[in-house]
């Protein structure tokens, strides 16, 4: 039965694309702003979760009219987000990304890829992350991604099939472990998202004045091969219009403390995302339970474990 309702739903993904991609881009802009509007008003779950971070990120600096815009617009950023890619297939190729995508920093990036000596971009749930991903290709940056499997495997099959139109290799998770060295030791650069929730397994950095899990993964990457992390983000201009920003590399330093260093570059990284999402905060993925996992010194009891601790040393000296 799972599996019949999984293909009725990806029957109607792709037929709901077939039709927005029909229209002119500017009227299914308008209508996918629209929808962003209307899940904003009925999905209360997730409208929740979003002005709770906002109040974490932002505090009593933003009045709460402020961040109910906030939240409105971010998801109608989500939606026309939808909408571009889309239509990138129909108005982007190697030939014209120029018209529509303006780069800084990209001669020095070139400079390393034609070196061979590899890299692992990094980049958020910011702007046009998806997007971005079809046109790095076009730009002549060679680029693997590691693909997590969507719960819907027809759906899944056909966005791996997209991305890989555009020029992007996909690494499929479950290979993820051999996979990603063999790409940085023959020079190859690899894409990650570093900004969601890692879990328990994740390494706690400040992210907005709070600690949040986050994914130690490309930190112990670069430590081990030697390669820069490249932070590379993606902003809608407006309409069809988009901003590619590559940031001066993060490169490694071993201290000889594998722990520090990790914590280091991991806080390094998570800044430069926090500061895209200062600046842009409308075309930032506030729906994910960036806080979710707590540290062990915020659980229940253990501060009152640590104040014991420090009255019985008190006592004792």
């Amino acid at each position: 039965m799972a599996t019949v309702i999984y293909f009725v739903e990806y029957l109607l993904l792709r037929l709901s694309l077939c039709i927005l991609a029909a229209l002119p881009f500017p009227l299914a802009h308008r209508i996918g702003e629209m929808l962003g509007r209307l899940v904003y008003l009925i999905d209360h779950r997730h409208r929740l979760v979003v002005l709770k971070n906002l109040d974490i990120a932002y505090g009593n600096s933003l009045p709460y009219e402020e961040k109910l815009g906030l939240a409105r617009k971010s998801y109608e950023h989500l939606f026309k987000a939808g909408i571009e890619l889309v239509f990138a297939p129909r108005l982007v190729n190697k030939y014209n990304w120029q018209d529509y995508f303006e780069l800084d920093n990209l001669p020095e990036l070139l400079k390393m890829v034609w070196a061979g000596k590899g890299g692992i971009y990094i980049t958020a749930h910011f702007g046009i992350w998806e997007l971005l991903g079809c046109i790095v290709p076009y730009i002549g940056l060679p680029v693997y991604a590691i693909a997590r499997p969507i719960e819907n495997p027809f759906v899944d099959r056909y966005l791996n099939k997209m991305r890989q139109i555009t020029g992007q290799k996909v690494i499929p998770k479950k290979e993820a472990s051999s996979g990603v060295m063999d790409v940085l030791e023959n020079g190859g650069f690899l894409s990650f998202l570093v900004d969601q929730n890692a879990g328990t397994r994740g390494i706690f950095v400040d992210f907005f004045g709070k600690p949040a899990s986050t994914t130690r993964t490309v930190a112990l990457l670069s430590l081990k091969t030697g390669v820069p992390l490249i932070p590379v983000y993606a902003y809608r201009i407006k309409g069809f219009k988009f901003k590619v920003v590559i940031e001066t590399p993060i490169y490694p330093v071993d201290t000889g403390n594998p722990t520090a260093d990790i914590e280091s570059m991991t806080q390094a990284l998570t800044k430069r995302v926090e500061r895209w999402a200062r600046m842009y905060p409308a075309q930032y993925l506030w729906q994910h339970r960036r806080w979710k996992t707590r540290p062990p010194w915020e659980k229940p009891g253990m501060l009152e474990v640590g104040e014991k601790l420090e009255t019985i040393s008190a006592a004792s000296s």
